[in-house]
């Protein structure tokens, strides 16, 4: 399983109902955009209400996203370049803020200018979580929506774009079922948040007080080649 599915897996397990997924035009998800519309995939997308787009400027991407982010939680992808400007979207407020937006910015030191990603996430008080690995990112794309879900703001992912350009086998959880969590999920967003954050950024990531139920449940041993993932990837 390469990134791409990877963060597309995380989102459709999350107990946070993730809405969608934005992504840049002719990056690293066009193969997984196009294996989208296989009837199977395009079943599991449909029964999760999860929007899998792709938008040209990262402004547009975190806007949409952020109208997503309504029901829950969603994810926008940036590129090292593109991350100046979303955060001066963000900091411009609107959509491109809202509560349950996830940042997902690929970074890339070789092609990085001026200041790091982290640091101009961190100028604006946005919960930075970073990424060990695959397997670890799947686990933080949950991590992060519970986060974004529990603040006033976005939260980010930072992974290094090395990360994209490998394969690797990776236990999967069974997705999110719809009915009980989204149901549950939407009268605790009625009452606000609900979770305490320690904004105390540190090391890899950032701590929630409250467990995270991420690491529940038998996983699912898959393996998949760095091309478009078969279809039985994404039923769980």
């Amino acid at each position: 399983m390469d990134a791409a599915a990877v963060v597309l897996k995380g989102g459709l397990e999350s107990e946070v109902d993730v809405a969608g997924l934005l992504v840049d035009v002719g990056g690293a998800f066009d193969r997984l955009l196009a294996a989208s519309d296989d009837p199977a995939i395009a079943r599991v997308l449909h029964r999760h209400r999860f929007a899998f787009l792709s938008r040209r400027s990262p402004e547009r991407r975190l806007v949409e996203a952020g109208r997503l982010a309504n029901r829950g939680a969603a994810i926008a992808v940036v590129d090292t370049r593109e991350i100046p400007r979303a955060v001066s979207a963000i900091g411009r407020g609107g959509d491109a803020a809202r509560r349950g937006l996830v940042v997902l910015a690929i970074d890339d030191p070789e092609i990085a200018s001026g200041t790091p990603a982290r640091s101009l996430f961190a100028g604006l008080d946005i919960p930075v979580l970073e990424i060990g690995d695959l397997d670890d990112l799947r686990l933080k794309i949950e991590h992060a929506a519970r986060l974004a879900d529990a603040s006033d703001g976005p939260a980010a992912i930072i992974i290094d774009a090395s990360l994209f350009r490998i394969a690797v086998t990776i236990s999967v959880r069974a997705n999110r079922v719809v009915e009980t969590v989204d149901t549950a999920a939407a009268l605790r967003r009625r009452r606000g948040p609900r979770f305490a954050v320690d904004r105390d950024l540190v090391g890899r990531g950032c701590r929630v007080r409250r467990a995270s139920r991420c690491d529940r449940g038998p996983g699912l041993p898959v393996s998949h080649p760095l091309s478009s993932p078969p279809a039985h990837a994404f039923r769980g």
